[in-house]
């Protein structure tokens, strides 16, 4: 079960530059002579980012429009967090849940779904509540390569939720932790949806 949602329930990426293609500039053409021919005009130079981030260098434009569709996986995959994160904070705070919402399921999928929804409705039984200021998420970053029960794309999210306890009544139950996860996307009917996470205590997010 992922830390980072019980260290929101139970206590991504820096976008990449991206850069587009580049024609060179036009080619000068001496007084009185005929104008180049099309075929000797500058072809257009592309520019990549490493997947994982780093300095970009030039590329095939069918590595550029590689590493866009990459860009938009990622993109789409942190969006879908970010949505999920916040309903959390807004269940958390209600007092738990019985059945998943509406944005859970537009969110998650499979075990990671289930098991959250055990930790929402075990916050309902205990009659405990968020207080405090929202966690926060300090850093997404990309995982290359890295797949889960047939995942499609992977993000490392750090959140910090220090700032934040739960209560039941006026009686401290547990505070919140700073916690890093790994979290895995799937396509489910089209949809890209959390359907896992592995994750751990962390003292920072480094």
């Amino acid at each position: 079960m992922a830390r980072l949602i019980r260290a929101v329930v139970a206590a991504h990426a820096a976008p990449t530059q991206l850069v587009g293609w580049q024609p060179s500039g036009p080619p000068t053409t001496p007084t009185g002579s005929p104008p180049a021919s099309p075929s000797a005009a500058a072809t257009p130079t592309f520019l990549c980012t490493p997947e994982a981030g780093g300095a970009e260098s030039q590329c095939t434009q069918a590595q550029y429009d590689e590493m866009k569709a990459k860009d938009a996986l990622y993109a789409e995959a942190e969006a879908v967090f970010r949505e999920y994160f916040a309903e959390n904070i807004r269940i958390s705070r209600a007092g738990g849940i019985e059945e998943p919402t509406e944005v859970m399921l537009r969110t998650t999928h499979g075990a990671y779904l289930a098991d959250t929804l055990r930790l929402f409705k075990n916050l309902r039984r205990e009659n405990l509540r968020a207080r405090g200021d929202d966690p926060q998420i300090v850093r997404i970053t990309r995982l290359p390569g890295r797949s889960k029960a047939g995942s499609e794309v992977a993000l490392r999210v750090c959140v910090d939720a220090t700032h934040w306890a739960f209560y039941s009544g006026g009686r401290l139950s547990t505070r919140g932790i700073v916690a890093e996860d790994e979290t895995y996307f799937g396509r489910i009917d089209g949809r890209l949806l959390i359907i896992g996470a592995d994750g751990k205590d962390v003292e920072k997010c480094a």
